[in-house]
């Protein structure tokens, strides 16, 4: 339910020195046998009588590796030139991966008059480990179709009862959650973030953007859902 990302701007060696030293800080750190992936598409609504200074939408379609099977697919709210946080206002599906070619295909064709492509990004050859109660996934986030466009290193930090695991420990940890007050969740979500942080702090890398996933006490929330939102925040942000 914990969970962090980390963005860096343009390093070219980030990944590398995160890799070497996660693996000194953590020498019991089990590496993942495949490699970790993401592929992100990114569309903007067209208005609908230029100039139109309306609202406008965002639609994310997101394959996350540690996901297989999925592809998932976010619309924001209307918002304004400046913004919002993408967490507060963004519905979130999900689709069998087999539809994601079928389901681009119909945006840029159908849907080309309402949706305009942004660039997309990938990881393709990212690493993940595990570390304790926590699984580490690291890659270079690069622009589809250009190799050598590296827009940045990613981080993602989370703790193993999140919802990817779906075992026995996740559902305590939600039961957990749930039964907390307010104010208790506040202190829960701090001491979280603080571990979190103390773990990031450990690779040595500076400035980078930070993202976290918020558990709803109310139970009333996709925690899977809740940790797109975030993806989709970062790689929004990535674009500006």
């Amino acid at each position: 339910m914990a969970t962090g990302l980390f963005f860096i701007s343009e390093s070219s060696s980030a990944a590398s020195t995160i890799n070497s030293r996660l693996l000194h800080s953590y020498p019991d750190a089990s590496p993942h046998t495949s490699r970790w992936v993401l592929n992100h598409a990114l569309f903007r609504s067209t208005p609908s009588n230029p100039p139109d200074n309306s609202p406008f939408q965002h639609q994310h379609v997101l394959n996350l590796g540690h996901y297989p099977g999925k592809t998932f697919i976010a619309i924001t709210s209307p918002v304004s030139k400046s913004g919002t946080d993408i967490q507060d206002g963004a519905t979130v599906i999900s689709v069998p991966f087999a539809q994601t070619e079928q389901y681009l295909r119909l945006m840029f064709g159908k849907f080309g008059a309402l949706w305009v492509q942004r660039a997309q990004l990938g990881v393709q050859n990212g690493w993940a480990y595990d570390v304790g109660d926590w699984t580490v996934r690291v890659g270079e986030l690069k622009q589809a179709g250009q190799p050598g466009t590296l827009r940045g290193t990613v981080v993602f930090i989370q703790h193993a009862g999140s919802s990817q695991t779906g075992n026995e420990e996740n559902g305590q940890d939600e039961k957990i959650v749930d039964q907390m007050s307010k104010e208790e969740l506040e202190e829960y979500m701090s001491e979280m973030q603080a571990t979190i942080r103390e773990m990031w702090s450990g690779f040595g890398e500076e400035g980078a953007r930070e993202f976290f996933s918020v558990p709803d006490p109310a139970g009333g929330k996709n925690e899977t859902f809740e940790e797109v939102k975030v993806w989709c925040e970062m790689l929004r942000s990535v674009r500006g």
